[in-house]
């Protein structure tokens, strides 16, 4: 019933995936708004939802071992169903295969939302370049952040967001600074301080 208010129509599942809704919901813990994105995306895709369900299944279990990751297809459902329009938007052509953006994301310590929130900042190109400027000042890091912004024009999300990261350093080096360098570092990523050192915990941790 949830999902079908979510839905704004009643779809018309078969006794087939009526089952595998249940069991989506049941063993692998989605709610019903992520198994509607789920339903909406294997209609956009002209497929049932069983046949959309594994075909992800397999793309996401060969991602995985590209990537070296662990992640399970609920978790990366989770992420798709939670972004926003705006970062749909933003990721553009990169729609059809969310689930590898998810899974760079995974390696970099960061959402959907948060490497479009990075791209969003570095294609406001004077703000960015004045951030930039000053955390290259206030850090005495040799940041340049021209291919990042390239990409992100190009509408590489992911790796301008992987590209701005590499350029951040790690944990160690971000926690030896003081709070004004954090700022000026996090405001140069378009991120908040608390997401970029959560980010660099992620990525220390894989």
């Amino acid at each position: 019933s949830q999902i079908r208010e979510d839905m704004g129509y009643i779809p018309q599942l078969t006794k087939e995936e009526n089952s595998l809704v249940a069991k989506l919901a049941t063993n692998a813990g989605l709610g019903a708004g992520e198994i509607s994105s789920m339903y909406r995306a294997s209609q956009r895709l002209g497929v049932t939802l069983d046949t959309y369900v594994k075909d992800q299944a397999k793309k996401i279990k060969n991602l995985n071992a590209e990537m070296g990751l662990h992640t399970t297809q609920a978790e990366i459902v989770k992420e798709i169903a939670g972004a926003t329009d705006e970062t749909l938007a933003m990721f553009g052509k990169q729609n059809a295969e969310l689930e590898k953006q998810v899974l760079i994301g995974k390696k970099i310590g960061l959402n959907l939302n948060q490497q479009a929130s990075i791209a969003k900042s570095l294609l406001d190109i004077e703000s960015s370049i004045e951030a930039e400027m000053e955390a290259r000042v206030l850090t005495g890091k040799e940041l340049n952040f021209d291919k990042a912004r390239e990409l992100a024009l190009n509408g590489d999300i992911s790796g301008a967001s992987a590209e701005i990261l590499d350029q951040v350093g790690g944990i160690d080096e971000f926690n030896k600074m003081n709070i004004i360098q954090k700022e000026s570092l996090a405001k140069a990523a378009g991120l908040e301080v608390g997401q970029l050192q959560k980010s660099l915990e992620m990525q220390a941790g894989i």
